[in-house]
Parts: C-alpha cells; sequence; structure tokens
C-alpha cells in the first residue's frame, strides 16, 4: 500500500485504504460536513485498532483510489478557511456567482453565531446577521468562547452583554408578575387597569438586531 502524496497528513487522526492507496485525515474535518459520518466512526466497528494507523486503515470496498480522492479532494476544499478565502478573492473581483457560491457552503457548515457576525462585517452579508444576533442574546454569556469574544471586538460584545442582561432582567419581572397574580408569562392579562406587559424578548431582538447591524455594515 502507498500514501497518498497529497491527503497523508502527519496530524492525521483516522485512515483509510481505497484501492492500492492509504489516505491519512482529520476526523474533526469529516465530521464537520456530516453529523451520519461522525455517528457511523465513533460507533465501535468491532475490529480493534480500526482505522488508527496504516496497518488498521478502514477498507472502503466498491470505492477506487480515483473516486475517494476525488472525494477527499471536495472535503479539504470545503473547509471554512478555504471558503472565507474564495469569498475574500470573489469580492474583491465582483465575481457575483462564486460569492454566492461561498457563502452558500459556509451557511451549511458548523459556525458560531460570533464568527457569523465576523464574516458578515467583513464580507457585507447582512443576511446572517439577525439569526447570529438572537443566537447570541437568547444564551448565557459563559457560552461565548474567548475566541468569540475577539471576533466580536470590545463593542460588539458590550452590546451583546448588555442585550443578554435586559433579557435576563425583562424576564426575571415578568415571571414575577405573573407568579404573583396567577397570569401565563408571555401573555397580557388585565385586572382593574393593570396590566402584565407583552413578551419583550422580540423587541430587545430586534432594537439589538438593529444597533449590531448599523455597527456592522457603517
Amino acid at each position: 500500500m502507498n500514501q497518498h502524496p497529497m491527503f497523508w497528513f502527519a496530524d492525521g487522526n483516522i485512515v483509510f485504504q481505497a484501492g492500492d492507496m492509504i489516505f491519512c485525515l482529520h476526523k474533526s474535518i469529516l465530521f464537520m460536513h456530516s453529523q451520519t459520518l461522525e455517528t457511523i466512526l465513533t460507533m465501535p466497528s468491532g475490529v480493534e485498532g480500526d482505522g488508527e494507523n496504516s496497518n488498521h486503515a478502514i477498507f472502503l470496498e466498491g470505492i477506487s483510489m480515483d473516486e475517494f480522492e476525488h472525494f477527499v479532494s471536495w472535503v479539504y476544499h470545503h473547509t471554512i478557511a478555504s471558503l472565507t478565502a474564495i469569498l475574500k478573492i470573489s469580492q474583491l473581483w465582483m465575481i457575483e456567482n462564486s460569492i454566492q457560491w461561498a457563502i452558500t457552503n459556509l451557511e451549511q457548515l458548523d459556525l458560531s453565531p460570533a464568527h457569523k457576525l465576523e464574516l458578515a462585517h467583513k464580507y457585507t452579508i447582512p443576511g446572517w446577521i439577525p439569526h447570529a444576533t438572537q443566537a447570541l442574546i437568547f444564551s448565557p454569556l459563559s457560552a461565548i468562547s474567548d475566541g468569540d469574544v475577539s471576533r466580536l471586538g470590545l463593542r460588539m460584545y458590550s452590546i451583546i452583554a448588555k442585550a443578554c442582561e435586559m433579557v435576563k432582567f425583562a424576564y426575571q419581572i415578568n415571571t414575577n408578575i405573573a407568579g404573583r397574580l396567577g397570569f401565563t408569562f408571555g401573555g397580557t392579562k388585565l385586572l382593574g387597569s393593570f396590566s402584565i406587559p407583552q413578551n419583550p424578548w422580540p423587541s430587545v431582538a430586534s432594537s439589538t438586531t438593529l444597533l449590531i447591524s448599523h455597527t456592522l455594515m457603517d
């Protein structure tokens, strides 16, 4: 068996054999493209050391070396880094179909909301802003990694943090009022001249999204 000249990575952690060629690849990159593949490859195969090295390569029956090479080439050229590079150059040269192709394929990858906002700012993708913003403000601040804080920058992180506090405060106020008066949270019911305010989350989300949109697109 021969190691593939391009797709044998020294830091790879799973080995396949197609024809008489072996490929050492990265599970993380494969799993990024397919949850099904992740499920398959993390299940016990019943074969000791299956895929761990060249002596225990996973044999791909019915798949030729050329076929697997085409597949692996597609996988490794559809990473976040490669698609971002394509997007950058396509925007520089105003190649519209290539821009849309890169954006469509990036949407299929597991980008964090903060990463989406970073790319939306760099490459003018306003359609990503609302969903990414709402995902951040309705999640605990502790869920935002140090890397994502760096992507957001101090101003953006400050906006998100304030919105998270507003959502948390509004939730606590509404829950307390509803609990004391026996009302259902999120609805408006009257008691004389008193009413429980409507669920404030949509207004917080929309105002924060608008602010972030202006900040990113300026």
